[in-house]
């Protein structure tokens, strides 16, 4: 088989995997390179070509796949929260808190609407117990 083959099945599985989320076939598109390369010097016959990309797709699948993922998917570990940003750090009441009304409060440069349970006066500081999607749950400090 020509390398140039190999070459356009390469481009082929990358752009595959460009359309997927589950990051494998890039390095079956790694592996047909690979030949396309080693068959245009070396000059290897069609069935070690096969051969050759099916023993480099397991090679690179294998060692390759997990230094990759965590390259592009970074070290986050399961059960990191975004809450953890929040719970526990103080605010300031820029708009008072009522017992049945949510007020606002600021967190590092933005406002946030709030709510405590009870009332408490704008300029108040208070902790943040809770996040609950856009809304704080506070407490005096």
């Amino acid at each position: 088989m020509s390398p140039l083959y190999w070459v356009v099945l390469g481009i082929m599985l990358v752009v595959a995997e460009m359309l997927t989320t589950g990051f494998f076939i890039v390095f079956f598109g790694m592996s047909a390179f690979v030949v396309a390369l080693l068959t245009r010097v070396l000059g290897i016959p069609f069935a070690w070509q096969w051969a050759l990309f099916t023993v480099l797709s397991v090679v690179f699948l294998v060692t390759m796949r997990r230094l990759f993922k965590r390259v592009f998917t970074g070290d986050a570990k399961e059960g990191d929260d975004m809450d953890d940003d929040f719970v526990g750090k103080n605010a300031t009441v820029v708009e008072a808190i009522l017992p049945d009304r949510a007020g606002r409060v600021e967190f590092r440069g933005c406002t946030w609407e709030a709510e405590a349970g009870e009332e408490v006066p704008a300029g108040t500081r208070v902790r943040i117990r809770s996040k609950q999607n856009i809304t704080l749950g506070v407490e005096r400090v």
